[in-house]
C-alpha cells in the first residue's frame, strides 16, 4: 500500500521532461527505499519462509524494476501530464495558425504536445473546447493557454502559462480568456496516450456588461404552451465552448423582466441565461433556489463538438427580437462508449411586449444519462417567483434526456 501511495505521489507531483534526469531520479528513489527497508522490522515468520535479508533483497529488486519501468495507471491518472514522460520537441514560433472560430483535428502519439497560434484583430473573448479522447475515467487530451504575445517552447512553456492554468491537470472546461486588439495567443494540445483529437475554438468581440435598473414591481408572467416551428438562425458566435463558460451579449434593446429593465445578458453553455454573472452560482439543476433573475430553457451539463454552435441574432422591424440558440449541443455526462445525446433549443426576447419564448428543436437521444431543469426565476429584495416551463406550475422537476420536448414545442411567458 505504501509503495502504491508513493507511486501516486510521484506521478501527481513530478513532470520530468528529459530522459537524462529521469534515470538518476529513479535511482535516488531506489537508494531511498533500500535505506528505509533495511530499517524496517518484518513480522516473525516460520523457518520455511525466506529469511529477512533475502526478503528485503527481493523487495528492493522488485521496487528497482518498477522504478525503471513504472506501470501505467490508466484508471488512476487524474490529469494528462501526471505520468512521467518526455514531450516531443515543439514551439509556438513555427506553430500552425488557426482561426479564432474553427474546428481542428489531428493525431498525437503518446506524450506529444502540439502548439497552435491564434491572431486577434480586435479585443475579444476566446474559448477552447477539447474532445477528451477515449478514457472515460480521466481526460487523455487537454489544452493549455499561454500569455498573450509570447512564443513558448515545450521546455519553457510553464514560464508562459496564462494565470490560473495548471500544467499537470486536464481541467473540465474553464478555458476562456480575454485578448487585446492586434494580439496573438498560443495554445497547446497535449495527450497522455496515442489519440486522435479534435478541438473547437470560439471567439467574439469583448462586451462591456451593463447591469439592469429597477423600473417596476416584480410579478410572474402568464404561462402558455403551444406548438410551432423551430427555425435555426445563423447568428454571431457566443464564446462558451467549454462547460461552465459564460459570456455576455447585448440584448439590442431595453427588455423588462419582473420589474427590472436590462440591456445585457449572460449566456451559459449549460443552457441558462442570467442577468448578471452571479446568476450561475447555484448548482444545476436547482434553478428555483436562485436568488437572482434567471431563464432556463434546458439547464444541464452540456458540451460542444465541431457540429455544435451557441449563437445569437437580432431581428429588426416594428419590434426587435433577440434569439439565443444552442444548436446540436451534447450532454456532457455520457460515457465514451455511448453515443452522446444531442439537442437544440432557442430563447426569444421581444421588444415592447417583453414576451419570452422557449422554442425546442430536433433532438437525437441516445441514452438516459444526465438530468435537466427548465423554467424562469426572479428574486428581488425577498420577493421571489418561479414558473416551471413544461408544467406551468411553481414546482421544480428534473428531466432525463428522453423527456426533451418534441420539435416545435413553444413555451411562452407573457407579462
Amino acid at each position: 500500500m505504501f509503495v502504491r501511495d508513493l507511486q501516486h505521489f510521484i506521478q501527481s507531483r513530478i513532470e520530468i521532461t528529459t530522459n537524462d534526469f529521469f534515470i538518476p531520479c529513479k535511482i535516488c528513489f531506489f537508494i531511498f527505499f533500500i535505506v528505509v527497508n533495511s530499517n524496517c522490522k518484518a513480522p516473525s515468520k516460520n523457518n520455511s519462509e525466506l529469511d529477512k535479508d533475502t526478503r528485503n533483497l527481493l523487495a528492493n529488486s522488485i521496487l528497482f524494476n518498477w522504478l525503471l519501468n513504472p506501470p501505467k495507471l490508466s484508471e488512476d491518472i487524474e490529469g494528462c501530464t501526471q505520468e512521467i514522460r518526455q514531450y516531443s520537441n515543439a514551439d509556438c514560433i513555427g506553430a500552425d495558425v488557426i482561426s479564432e472560430n474553427s474546428c481542428n483535428t489531428g493525431k498525437l502519439r503518446k506524450g506529444e504536445l502540439k502548439f497552435y497560434k491564434v491572431n486577434f484583430t480586435e479585443q475579444s473573448d476566446f474559448s477552447v473546447s477539447v474532445d477528451y479522447g477515449n478514457n472515460k475515467y480521466s481526460p487523455n487530451v487537454c489544452s493549455e493557454f499561454y500569455k498573450e504575445d509570447t512564443n513558448p517552447t515545450y521546455k519553457n512553456r510553464k514560464d508562459f502559462l496564462e494565470f490560473g492554468e495548471i500544467s499537470k491537470l486536464c481541467k473540465d472546461g474553464y478555458d476562456k480568456v480575454s485578448n487585446k486588439a492586434n494580439s496573438f495567443r498560443c495554445i497547446s494540445i497535449k495527450t497522455n496516450c496515442s489519440e486522435d483529437f479534435s478541438f473547437r475554438t470560439t471567439s467574439a468581440p469583448a462586451i462591456n456588461f451593463t447591469s439592469g435598473v429597477v423600473t417596476g414591481t416584480p410579478s410572474l408572467p402568464i404561462w402558455t404552451k403551444t406548438s410551432g416551428a423551430f427555425t435555426p438562425i445563423n447568428g454571431r458566435t457566443i464564446p462558451v465552448s467549454n462547460n461552465n463558460n459564460i459570456a455576455p451579449i447585448p440584448i439590442g434593446f431595453s427588455f423588462s423582466f419582473a420589474g427590472i429593465t436590462y440591456t445585457h445578458l449572460y449566456i451559459s453553455l449549460n443552457g441558462g441565461i442570467g442577468f448578471d454573472a452571479g446568476s450561475f452560482s447555484t448548482s444545476i439543476p436547482t434553478i428555483n433556489q436562485q436568488k437572482d433573475y434567471f431563464l432556463s430553457p434546458w439547464r444541464t451539463y452540456l458540451k460542444m463538438d465541431c457540429s455544435s454552435t451557441v449563437s445569437y441574432s437580432l431581428e429588426s422591424g416594428s419590434g426587435k427580437i433577440l434569439t439565443i440558440q444552442w444548436l446540436n449541443v451534447l450532454y456532457n455526462l455520457e460515457y465514451i462508449s455511448i453515443k452522446p445525446s444531442r439537442i437544440s433549443f432557442q430563447v426569444k426576447l421581444y421588444e415592447t411586449s417583453n414576451k419570452i419564448e422557449f422554442i425546442y428543436g430536433p433532438s437525437d437521444i441516445q441514452s438516459t444519462s444526465g438530468t435537466a431543469s427548465t423554467g424562469i426565476r426572479y428574486y428581488y429584495a425577498g420577493t421571489e417567483g418561479f414558473v416551471e416551463s413544461l408544467s406551468g406550475t411553481n414546482n421544480l422537476y428534473t428531466y432525463y434526456p428522453s423527456s426533451f420536448p418534441t420539435t416545435g414545442t413553444i413555451v411562452r411567458f407573457t407579462p
